[in-house]
């Protein structure tokens, strides 16, 4: 290391000048750049000072990224006429986007108001200030103690704390308990370790059991949220783990000598607290090995996932034991909306990522998001009431906001997922052109920096580019980062809510088809919004989720549904003492592989089918899109939000008659020309469809090409960067799009059968050499491995 120290001898912030390919030590140039932002991790998480070539380092390779984010990867339009069907506005000709800011908490008002006046505090008044803020934050049993940083001795903890002199702009506009320090070592506040207060109650810090028990795990796996993925401290992300871990370590010896609270807890309860103990613990340890081995730009997401896992965790046991109501774990809505109110700067940032990625309205008018579509301040305050009452009519609405927000700020901002991670998973996946290979003036080798993740996506992608091409079930390819965030808060909302996000749009279109009845309910989710707008709804599903029924529901567990939900299948479709044929029939996300949707639609005997989900994808099977094409046809189409790995819209299908015309189905048409599937598969030019968003689908190459601004823009809303130079020329390449089949419609009249056992033993009901009797014959036992993909395991 002798030379990098005469390198340090230079003055701070200057550089050396020269080109530094590979180290002086046999280093590469991409491990000298990792190494170097360890160090600067390091220096900043404990106030030390950096080598002044180092600093730099950092900061121009910080630049650079930021600049490629900012002018990455939209395709340049084609010089070509564009057709109506793709046309988009470019952002300089459409109207800026302006979000409504919904609510405002407390809490932020506080830290906006404290950014601004803590330069006229004194000293006194600083203290409380930064005692206020840490109220907020930490656990009602812990503080401040010991200082972290190396060398330092001090043991203050939070008895003297207040803000250095201000310098610059800069630090003004930073988070005032970022900023605070304390004023006897002139550390952070961030860099002193969270301990047990002196006067903490031993039944709080260490409880038995019981709703204390829940809540303590929350204070906890919140603190180590706030930590890790928005104030970004080690220091404070390990000492809530470690008081996490201890709390767990509590835990296993009272049920490792006999159970807890004396015998008085039922077997339900002593079952569901030994199942979260298990899961919190495994969890933990996830937790603890990201803090020791995670990357810097990794970590706060990587963390971010876990945390939200192990709250997850907790509150389906809360929602279990003691109910909706009880309040004793805050709501997914609430605690996600809590989290967003300490990153204040997130609603900015998702309207900047607007305006400048998604160049369509229709994008994002799909996303549902509250604008600001006047001047007036009295009508942007009744848009605001307006959005804070859908906020809390619809929380599933407000979690995919948020969830949203806070993915633009760590995955957009700050240029994760941007370094060609999703091109390394689809170059991987190519096995049939050159077409995708990385472009040969790109001096950057992303396997140096993420090399374990590149080569688990490669592998993943291999095993899905070889699956059969008749199964329905498409997976979304993308990189474990990616999917962990993707999957991580979407599953449980899916298990807990519902597998779709309705809107108030979709929600005011569905009351014109009532009376509903909705097969396959679920937790009633849908059903009970519905209610609320004063439709007439029947619910039911197979097997209701019941937190008094033993067998729980292989999608929602045990979940109390929101409304009333009948026990009942499709079978109840073909009971004319019902009178459901005067009723819409809504399917809301039909399981996979399932005969449930097929039955549905044969049994039912009304005019109109209200069908939520997605085509050829991740809902149904081929015999339920065959049935509903041959005896119904397309009225209107509604976009919804979908997370990053879903592509499902809302269809209203009416029974077929010689007066009902047929609509333009855009998510089976040629998106630039308009081109529908059965004229391209009779010109022999089918319509492929791109893998990565399961939505945009196109005829040719040139209509790939000409579209490929608003395609980027489709990715873009899930989070997907990928170089114009590896995607622009791939329509030929499987690992980019996939071919969409043609149904084999038979234009015989298929027999309405009204009796249950008739239909499911009659051969109507089989197709494609597949017999759906064979549903019916599998046991309980069999019946959930069939769609493990599907399904959630809650015994896990």
């Amino acid at each position: 290391m002798g030379k990098k120290s005469k390198a340090s001898s230079r003055p701070a912030g200057q550089a050396s000048g020269r080109k530094r390919k590979a180290g002086f030590l046999g280093f590469q140039s991409g491990e000298i750049a990792f190494i170097e932002d360890e160090m600067a991790a390091l220096a900043a998480e404990y106030g030390l000072q950096l080598d002044g070539d180092v600093a730099s380092h950092v900061r121009e390779r910080s630049s650079a990224k930021k600049s490629k984010a900012r002018r990455r990867q939209l395709p340049q339009k084609a010089d070509t006429v564009s057709t109506k069907a793709s046309s988009t506005p470019t952002p300089s000709s459409a109207s800026r986007i302006r979000l409504l800011a919904a609510t405002e908490t407390i809490k932020s008002t506080k830290r906006k108001k404290t950014n601004e006046d803590k330069d006229a505090l004194g000293p006194v008044d600083e203290q409380k200030l930064v005692l206020s803020l840490l109220v907020t934050v930490l656990p009602d049993t812990c503080a401040l103690r010991a200082c972290a940083v190396p060398g330092c001795s001090c043991v203050n903890g939070s008895r003297s704390m207040g803000f250095p002199e201000q310098q610059d702009g800069e630090d003004k506009a930073q988070d005032t308990l970022k900023f605070a320090q304390c004023l006897k070592c002139q550390h952070g506040v961030l860099q002193h370790t969270v301990t047990l207060r002196e006067d903490a109650d031993v039944a709080a810090t260490l409880p038995s059991g019981g709703q204390r028990l829940l809540v303590a795990l929350y204070q906890l796996i919140r603190l180590a949220r706030l930590a890790s993925s928005v104030y970004k401290s080690r220091i404070w992300t390990k000492s809530a783990l470690d008081r996490l871990g201890l709390l767990l370590a509590h835990l296993k010896r009272q049920f490792a000598t006999g159970g807890t609270q004396n015998g008085q807890k039922s077997a339900g309860e002593l079952r569901q607290e030994m199942q979260l103990l298990t899961e919190l613990q495994t969890q933990l340890r996830k937790a603890q090995q990201a803090v020791a081995t995670g990357a810097r730009d990794e970590l706060p997401i990587l963390l971010a996932c876990i945390c939200d896992q192990m709250y997850f965790q907790t509150y389906y046991a809360a929602l279990v034991l003691y109910g909706r109501a009880s309040g004793t774990v805050p709501a997914p809505d609430v605690y996600l909306k809590e989290l967003e109110s300490f990153t204040p700067e997130s609603a900015t940032q998702l309207e900047g990522f607007l305006n400048t990625e998604l160049l369509s309205s229709d994008l994002v008018d799909a996303l549902a998001l509250p604008l600001a579509s006047s001047s007036s301040q009295d009508e942007l305050a009744r848009e605001r009431l307006r959005a804070v009452e859908q906020e809390r009519e619809n929380p599933l609405l407000t979690i995919y906001h948020a969830r949203l927000r806070e993915g633009i700020r760590l995955f957009y901002e700050e240029g994760v997922g941007m370094g060609g991670e999703m091109d390394v998973v689809l170059n991987g996946s190519d096995t049939t052109t050159s077409t995708t290979a990385r472009p040969k003036n790109s001096k950057k080798k992303p396997q140096k920096k993420h090399y374990r993740r590149e080569k688990n996506s490669t592998s993943n992608s291999k095993g899905q580019a070889d699956e059969g091409s008749t199964s329905t079930l498409t997976e979304m390819p993308s990189y474990p980062l990616l999917a962990q965030w993707r999957n991580n808060c979407r599953d449980w909302c899916c298990h807990l809510y519902a597998y779709a996000t309705p809107t108030r749009e979709a929600l005011k279109l569905l009351t014109k088809y009532g009376p509903i009845v909705e097969i396959g309910a679920g937790t009633g989710y849908w059903s009970s919004l519905l209610q609320r707008e004063g439709v007439d709804v029947l619910a039911f599903d197979k097997c209701p989720p019941n937190v008094e029924d033993a067998t729980a529901n292989a999608y929602h567990g045990h979940v109390p549904p929101f409304c009333s939900v009948a026990r009942g299948g499709p079978e109840v479709l073909g009971n004319s003492e019902n009178d459901m044929a005067g009723r819409s029939l809504l399917l809301c996300y039909p399981p996979p592989g399932d005969a449930m949707a097929v039955r549905s639609v044969q049994l039912f005997q009304g005019d109109v089918v209200l069908h939520v989900g997605e085509w050829q994808g991740d809902t149904g099977d081929r015999r339920f899109e065959a049935e509903l094409q041959r005896r119904f046809v397309l009225e209107q189409q509604l976009e919804l939000p979908n997370w990053g790995n879903s592509a499902y819209a809302l269809t209203v299908w009416r029974r077929k008659t010689k007066e009902v015309p047929a609509v333009a189905w855009r998510a089976m048409s040629c998106f630039h020309c308009g081109k529908t599937l059965a004229d391209a598969a009779a010109e022999c030019e089918p319509l492929r469809r791109c893998v990565i968003c399961k939505t945009n689908a196109y005829c040719s190459t040139s209509c790939a090409q000409q579209d490929a601004r608003a395609h980027a823009a489709e990715h873009a809303k899930r989070l997907v960067f990928l170089d114009e130079t590896s995607s622009v020329h791939a329509f030929e390449n499987d690992a980019y799009y996939r071919e969409l089949k043609e149904l084999d419609l038979d234009d015989a009249v298929v027999a309405v059968k009204s009796d249950w056992n008739a239909l499911t033993k009659s051969s109507e009901a089989t197709r494609d050499g597949s017999d759906s009797d064979s549903d019916e014959e599998l046991s309980e036992d069999e019946q959930p491995a069939k769609t493990a993909g599907f399904a959630f395991n809650f015994q896990a």
